[in-house]
């Protein structure tokens, strides 16, 4: 009993850890945590070279379905595609994002180039439930000659001086899903004055003209470590997905495949009493 006592005295005084072996390598990917009643996502955007045989490889193994069948379609003819994948990291995609298996600290991930590869980023998103969070998703262009598939038919027009966005808004789910809301959104011209705000308090801001695709609104409800993905087609030029997702590269054209995570996600309130679900905030889409 003496040395009982006397073991649990070292171990008290000097405390105790546990050793856990690490590999080589850093991953962008965080841990997956449910306890903090916020949500947390990782936005990768990744250049590739146009057609790479990762993004074929990859593709096989992202759910299209959750998206309705109407919508792949205008997806499709307009040059889009888009899909879920995880919580498992497919090889391709792994690949593609420079993953591997150790993780790095707080202070690494922010807006920056990950690993060697410059042209790889991540952005880490808290968003608010319902608020609008523009992602740049384009270069700008000075002229634009966009080609515009809408009801089967296809329309020209040519835009100045145009940067391609998506509109993200988040809502937590009561089973900690949290529903993802992207709208594609053309901004063009140059920058004027406006007025806007409500209830006796006005704001003057900066903005330009905006077009707002909302045929091709995607929704999608994600588990913590799942993947929202969207990226280009290559045979389509011309396009919203040529102008959006891809770039001139220094020997052949690239495409940006654009990563959405859910890291973190709020806890379970399948059997909470209190409300469950998260209205839209946002009285924007119009503007």
């Amino acid at each position: 009993m003496r040395t009982l006592c006397l073991i649990l005295a070292v171990f008290g005084a000097v405390g105790c850890k546990i050793v856990e072996r690490q590999s080589k390598g850093k991953s962008p990917l965080s841990p997956v945590a449910t306890s903090a009643d916020s949500v947390t996502l990782e936005i990768f955007t990744a250049p590739t070279p146009l057609g790479a045989p990762q993004l074929a490889a990859l593709w096989s193994e992202v759910d299209e379905q959750p998206l309705p069948a109407d919508l792949r379609q205008r997806l499709a003819q307009n040059g889009l595609r888009a899909g879920i994948v995880g919580p498992h990291v497919p090889d391709a995609l792994a690949e593609l994002l420079k993953v591997t298996d150790e993780r790095i600290s707080t202070e690494e991930r922010s807006l920056v180039p990950l690993d060697t590869e410059p042209a790889i980023t991540l952005r880490v998103l808290q968003p608010r439930p319902g608020k609008r969070h523009d992602l740049n998703v384009s270069e700008t262009f000075d002229q634009m000659p966009l080609l515009r598939c809408s009801d089967g038919q296809v329309t020209g027009r040519t835009y100045y001086k145009a940067v391609g966005r998506l509109t993200l808004r988040v809502f937590p789910e009561a089973d900690a899903r949290v529903r993802l809301e992207l709208m594609p959104e053309l901004h063009h011209g140059e920058f004027k004055n406006h007025v806007s705000g409500g209830s006796g308090v006005l704001m003057w801001k900066q903005d330009r003209q905006r077009e707002i695709f909302s045929d091709l609104k995607l929704t999608a409800t994600l588990a913590p470590g799942q993947m929202f993905l969207i990226t280009c087609q290559s045979d389509k030029p011309g396009s919203i997905g040529h102008y959006f997702f891809r770039q001139t590269g220094e020997d052949k054209p690239l495409q940006k495949l654009c990563v959405i995570r859910l890291a973190q996600a709020g806890p379970d309130r399948s059997f909470w009493e209190g409300p469950k679900t998260v209205e839209d905030l946002s009285s924007d889409e119009g503007e």
